[in-house]
């Protein structure tokens, strides 16, 4: 059945229930379809199914149901992956591994306006209360349930990233009898949250907790808009489109002398305001309209000429026709494994040609006095040899010209400022072992053993300048970490955002930064095993993991050292873990 479109926005009625958001983690078809049949079994839902989802959607879910005063409800959820085409809805099905994040929106629409005092929320039809979802900037935080990891710091954050949504609306609440909300998480539950008592606003409303003397923090942030979190009180933030009919004051959001969150009996007053603020007229964008003209025009699309198909059976056509896809692409592998072997087998036969060919040829060029040829190849050998060397000490020598230039930029900056006088840079180590010492005195740098690794290293002629731009490494990656606490993972994400920052204090050229390895070395068993190196298990349960970021310490020329670490700043130990330093790992050109 064609889609039908109009070039007309129609308007968003008071008839009409709207809600979107973005999740880490789409719920899975086979969750909402769990889910529709129960309801559906106890009589919640009249009728649930799949419908044809818009562009870039990977699956619309349709259902009606009636309300407790007997008004019919048609309502639509569609679930969209933020990168639909470099992703697959079935795999994503299949394993459970996997998280893929997206946007839900949910559009439904009765026979007469909303009654958001007596309504279930739409939402509680296609997904269970407990899946976390809602609008975010960054920061998942779930729609009608309390926040109870909500750092303070990241009030202000959340508060600007959510008023510019208008269908939600944020209660600020102030808890002063718990002071480390964390306790929750680890008793694998969470404190009664103040929507659970406002059930119709699923997915309306975010109560944002805060906790003790957090409420400073937070009021700090809130004088700038003319409001004050009280004391176990509460406080209604609305949406940057304000609602039309709604003329409200600092003193009608403002809720004193609110006795904890757990009285039930304290909260009415609280919980009238906000069901009047939803069930105000609010302006919309189009993604409001949209939505609403997709439900009207496609609601069950595909299914109404026959009511039997159900989302069981449409979900078992889609897994026949996997399976059917599956096997024609066993029989192209077939037929794609005969065509190598014979490929194999020719490239086999051309190699021995060409090795007689080249016989012949050193025979000839032996029988015609050129042998002086291999002799000439020797000496521009030695030649490279030199100018690679020569190369090596010019880079050592350029990397102490840029770290004077970055010190003289540092102070030209600062001149007549009052400024306390900078430590000199430390000296570099005089040898492998004195590096290793001083390396795992470093703060957010750990180090695991690697004597038998330097020994290739040892007695070069270019020790020395291999032993300054290692060292030079270890501390512009404790640096990174200690600069990264400080201003956070949004504003520093990774090494190279370091790099490019003009205030890095201290830096390495970013030439010799690798992110990641190279394809051929990332598909093969061997080179990715040459690369594992050992961590602690809390970042990894294995006690292993695979290293691609790494250093260039000295030049292409065996035995062109390296430095092999991984970034687990984000992680459970906040440290940079510095896995292998050593002469150049298996690659596909060196062997």
């Amino acid at each position: 059945m064609a889609r039908v479109h109009h070039s007309f926005e129609p308007p968003f009625t008071s008839a009409a229930w709207y809600s979107s958001g973005r999740t880490v983690c789409l719920p899975r078809h086979g969750e909402v379809v769990e889910h529709c049949e129960k309801l559906v079994a106890n009589g919640t839902l009249s009728r649930a199914s799949l419908s044809e989802p818009s562009a870039g959607a990977w699956w619309a879910f349709d259902a009606t149901w009636s309300t407790p005063d007997g008004t019919t409800v048609r309502a639509r959820m569609t679930l969209s992956p933020d990168d639909p085409a470099g992703r697959a809805p079935l795999r994503y099905e299949s394993d459970a591994a996997v998280t893929v994040p997206g946007t839900i929106t949910i559009v439904a629409e009765a026979d007469r306006a909303w009654d958001y005092a007596a309504w279930p929320s739409p939402a509680a039809m296609f997904l269970d209360r407990r899946f976390p979802w809602g609008p975010t900037g960054g920061v998942e935080y779930a729609a009608a349930n309390s926040t109870d990891i909500l750092q303070a710091a990241q009030f202000s954050t959340v508060v600007r990233e959510f008023s510019r949504v208008a269908w939600c609306t944020v209660v600020v609440t102030h808890d002063a009898h718990d002071a480390c909300p964390v306790h929750w998480a680890k008793a694998g539950s969470h404190a009664p949250p103040l929507a659970r008592r406002i059930r119709t606003l699923n997915g309306r409303m975010l109560e944002l907790r805060i906790h003790g003397a957090d409420r400073v923090i937070v009021n700090r942030a809130l004088q700038r808009i003319g409001l004050e979190l009280p004391f176990d009180g509460a406080v209604i933030l609305l949406s940057g489109a304000r609602r039309r009919a709604l003329h409200l004051t600092s003193q009608d959001v403002q809720f004193r002398s609110f006795p904890g969150i757990l009285h039930n009996s304290a909260v009415t007053p609280l919980i009238e305001r906000l069901t009047d603020i939803a069930g105000a007229p609010w302006s919309t964008d189009a993604r409001p309209a949209a939505a609403l003209t997709d439900l009207r025009e496609n609601w069950l699309t595909g299914t109404e000429g026959n009511p039997e198909l159900s989302i069981v059976a449409r979900l078992r056509t889609q897994v026949e026709e996997l399976k059917a896809t599956l096997r024609g692409r066993a029989e192209t592998e077939r037929d794609l494994r005969r065509e190598l072997a014979t490929a194999t087998v020719q490239r086999d036969r051309e190699r021995e040609a060409a090795s007689r060919t080249s016989e012949e040829t050193a025979t000839l060029l032996q029988a015609h006095g050129r042998e002086s040829l291999a002799h000439e190849l020797a000496q521009a050998r030695e030649r490279l040899h030199d100018c690679e060397e020569e190369l090596d000490i010019a880079a050592a020598l350029l990397d102490d010209r840029a770290r004077r230039n970055a010190w003289l930029e540092r102070e030209l900056a600062n001149v007549g400022r009052p400024q306390p006088p900078s430590a000199p840079d430390p000296t570099s180590p005089a040898s492998w072992e004195e590096l290793l010492a001083s390396g795992a005195t470093l703060p957010y740098i750990a180090l695991d053993r690697m004597d038998a690794r330097l020994e290739p290293l040892r007695g070069h002629p270019l020790e020395a300048v291999w032993l300054r731009r290692a060292w030079a490494s270890l501390r512009a990656l404790s640096a990174y970490a200690e600069t990264k606490k400080t201003l956070g993972a949004t504003a520093l994400p990774h090494f190279t955002a370091y790099l490019r920052s003009p205030q890095a204090p201290i830096a390495i050229p970013a030439g010799r930064y690798v992110p990641s390895e190279s394809e051929p070395v990332l598909t093969n068993r061997k080179f990715r095993q040459a690369r594992t190196f050992s961590v602690p298990t809390t970042v990894c349960p294995d006690g292993q993991v695979l290293m691609e970021e790494h250093i260039r310490v000295g030049s292409s020329r065996p035995p062109a050292p390296r430095l092999y670490f991984y970034d687990d700043t984000s992680g459970a130990t906040g440290n940079v873990l510095v896995g292998y330093l050593g002469k150049h790992l298996s690659a596909p050109q060196t062997n």
